[in-house]
């Protein structure tokens, strides 16, 4: 990576970038020869807060180069917030088991979407990777973390659980009536 780009990364985290920057991050994320780069431009184009090149982003969805994939979905829902435009690419990520990262990711965007929101699908697929015995014990312990945040657990309860490991089992309870009680 240039230095250019990674001081473009840097101003980025701090929100600093100028508009002219952030067309060119743009600009060299549509260009060839730009493809090493590609993970880092896409990185600061997100983390400047850019929405108005949310199609750009968007366009990384399903990339070929699943780093890019998982950032894109990173972006649009976790930097920008914006979950509710894209219930159908979190639910797609939650079914594959695949990619144990992107499972993780979107297990992470769906519990904190529904600690405010409702979406059975979601929260279906949070249970069933939670009671899984196929799935790596991160994936599930990761599962479970959200599926308490998406219950209402307070993240430093759901931090405190993790270190201890230590799993209530009223929060799969609670999920359960909540799923039934959503799809009734």
């Amino acid at each position: 990576m240039s230095h250019k780009i990674e001081e473009l990364v840097d101003r980025s985290k701090e929100g600093l970038l100028s508009p002219k920057e952030i067309g060119w991050i743009e600009f060299a994320l549509k260009s060839p020869g730009m493809e090493a780069d590609r993970y880092a431009l896409l990185y600061a184009l997100g983390k400047s807060g850019a929405k108005e090149h949310r199609q750009t982003v968007e366009s990384f969805l399903g990339d070929p180069d699943r780093q890019l994939g998982k950032l894109a979905l990173q972006i649009l829902c976790q930097f920008w917030g914006e979950t509710s435009q894209y219930l159908e690419c979190v639910c797609k990520a939650l079914s594959d088991r695949s990619d144990e990262e992107l499972l993780m990711l979107a297990a992470s965007i769906a519990g904190e979407y529904l600690r405010d929101e409702q979406d059975p699908s979601m929260l279906r697929y949070l249970i069933e990777i939670t009671e899984s015995k196929d799935l790596d014990p991160s994936v599930i312990t990761c599962a479970y973390q959200c599926l308490a945040r998406s219950v209402g657990r307070d993240m430093r309860q759901v931090v405190q659980m993790a270190l201890r490991q230590d799993w209530d089992p009223t929060v799969l309870e609670e999920a359960k009536r909540r799923l039934l009680a959503e799809t009734a």
